[in-house]
């Protein structure tokens, strides 16, 4: 259910916009000048906020540049009896998403408050999408015929799961991330193994040997400097 800040003095025109609103399902709230509004903002939390321009304890116009200033998207429509043209670019440039002149008609009005909260949702669509492309691009990572899965914690080379343990996977992700660099040895044992490396390093080494015959055809392998770690790169291990 969306939320909706009123502010307007006028009781009269506040009580039957509530009633319209609050008819079609919408969540209303009320405020009768610049202080409760900004009031409302904060512990209403509303999806749009009806605004009067010319209300007791200054403009509406300020209010919401304020808001936009501060990095404030809400969607703001701007109710008002100000009804030149002049009136209504100043509104919009100041950061109204749309402008309607009193006296208005009702359905009007409530169409005018649908188009701005469905574009709103299809912007909320757009950037929840975008976030969760994103997101799933950290949890996919693919590097020629290799597919790593950070959140499955699996690999696959040309579409076939690979066989590695939990650790080997942890290892060729973390490699994989460094993607031309050296890693230590001392490096990738602490924070795949959560312990220092001591003694001859041999389940380190092991388990990279593992891993590079498992990538054979994938485009990718691990290299390795002596006495300075190893190293995730394009080509193949030779």
């Amino acid at each position: 259910m969306y939320k909706i800040l009123l502010v307007e003095d006028e009781k009269d025109i506040q009580e039957i916009n509530k009633y319209m609103l609050s008819e079609r399902g919408y969540n209303v709230s009320l405020a009768m000048n610049l202080a409760e509004a900004r009031q409302g903002i904060t512990k209403f939390a509303p999806d749009l906020i009806v605004l009067d321009i010319m209300l007791p304890d200054g403009s509406g116009l300020d209010l919401m540049e304020e808001l936009r200033e501060h990095g404030n998207s809400i969607p703001i429509l701007l109710l008002t009896a100000l009804s030149t043209p002049k009136d209504k670019v100043e509104g919009l440039r100041r950061g109204g998403n749309d402008y309607l002149a009193k006296p208005y008609d009702y359905d009007e009005f409530v169409m005018r408050i649908e188009v701005i909260l469905r574009s709103k949702q299809q912007e909320d669509e757009r950037v929840r999408l975008a976030v969760e492309a994103a997101h799933t691009a950290q949890e996919i990572l693919t590097f020629g015929g290799l597919t790593l899965n950070s959140i499955a914690r699996n690999a696959f080379v040309n579409d076939k799961l690979l066989e590695l343990s939990q650790k080997q996977v942890g290892l060729l992700l973390l490699l994989a991330r460094h993607i031309n660099e050296n890693l230590t040895y001392d490096y990738l044992y602490e924070t795949i193994w959560g312990q220092p490396l001591a003694g001859s390093g041999q389940a380190l080494r092991s388990a990279i040997s593992e891993i590079r015959n498992q990538l054979a055809g994938s485009g990718y392998s691990i290299s390795s400097e002596r006495g300075v770690g190893y190293r995730f790169e394009q080509g193949e291990y030779r």
